[in-house]
Order: structure tokens, then C-alpha cells, then sequence
């Protein structure tokens, strides 16, 4: 049977992503919202609780709550990961899963709960920037003397937006190691 995660687009892994569980303080009271996979509540003016990232942002876009930033998502915690990112050279630094997608959510919906937002985004997209060329070049080192590559703490964001180059790199280093 196939692996159904192995073909994920970048839009089904970020609805994935909305079930991480994300901190809000809302500005409501209500009791407890029964879903499909879970109770959520009750909700109480002024005190932070821990809700699934897909309701966080419905909730945000009506006003109702403000959204707690990660402490990844910090420009200190960002301006680190990066440091240590350009430092290690054939290594992935570890990220939190589906950093990508939470950050990008949380700029499009929340910008104004992120501080220095603007800033974040940029370092993010060099992180980004700097795993991508990681992959793509450390991968296609690997892939010249074996038939699979190991890429720890890789996201699945990352193998998904690399999957179709990495497959069609390793067809064609097949192809020129049997002749």
C-alpha cells in the first residue's frame, strides 16, 4: 500500500499544520465548543488557554481572542536559529514542526500580535532560504554514492516542496551510474 503522506501538496500539509495547538487569551465567554476530534473551553475573558491553530485564527479574524506568539517566533530565537543554521554545514538545525506554515498563518492573520513581524518574516524566509540550499546541495552530494539519503530534522514542508526535484535528481544519478 502507498504511503499516502508521500504526496501531500504544500496546501494539504498546511491544513495539517492548523491542528498544532496554539495559546489565545479570548475576549468572550462561552462553554465548552464540542468538535469532531475534541471539546474545546470554556472559553473566560483574560485567561490564556491552549486551542488547535485552525480555531485561533477563526476566532482571531472575528476579534474574539489574541493570539500568544510562540517563543520560537521571537527575533532573538529567529536571528539564533539562523546563526546556528549557517553554522552547521551538512546538518539541519532542529525547528519546531510546521514552523513554516505557524508563521506564515500567524503573519497573514495576526501580524499585529507578532512583534517586530516584519523582522520574523524576513528571518524566516532566510531560514528557510538556507535549509532549501542545504538540501538541495547536500542532498545531491549524497545522492551520487547511494540509492537513499537521510535528512534529519527536515520538515514536511521542506521534503514536500523538495520532493519532486530530489526525486527526479535521484532518477537521473541512477540512470548515469548504470551506464
Amino acid at each position: 500500500m502507498e504511503d499516502p503522506l508521500g504526496k501531500l501538496m504544500p496546501s494539504e500539509v498546511e491544513f495539517i499544520a492548523e491542528d498544532a495547538p496554539i495559546t489565545i487569551t479570548p475576549n468572550f465567554q462561552a462553554g465548552v465548543f464540542l468538535f469532531l476530534k475534541e471539546r474545546v473551553g470554556p472559553f473566560k475573558p483574560q485567561r490564556p488557554m491552549e486551542v488547535p491553530m485552525w480555531l485561533a485564527v477563526s476566532l482571531r479574524r472575528r476579534d474574539k481572542c489574541v493570539i500568544h506568539v510562540p517563543e520560537w517566533l521571537s527575533v532573538d530565537a529567529l536571528t539564533t536559529k539562523l546563526e546556528e543554521e549557517k553554522m552547521q554545514q551538512k546538518q539541519f538545525v532542529h525547528m519546531p514542526a510546521h514552523f513554516q506554515e505557524i508563521s506564515s498563518i500567524l503573519f497573514d492573520v495576526a501580524s499585529q500580535d507578532v512583534p517586530n513581524s516584519e523582522e520574523c518574516r524576513q528571518l524566516i524566509q532566510a531560514i528557510v532560504d538556507v535549509r532549501t540550499a542545504k538540501i538541495r546541495q547536500g542532498g545531491l552530494d549524497d545522492m551520487k554514492d547511494s540509492l537513499a539519503i537521510q535528512l534529519n530534522n527536515v520538515t514536511q514542508m521542506e521534503i514536500t516542496s523538495i520532493r519532486q526535484f530530489a526525486c527526479h535528481a535521484m532518477d537521473a544519478f541512477n540512470r548515469l551510474s548504470s551506464v
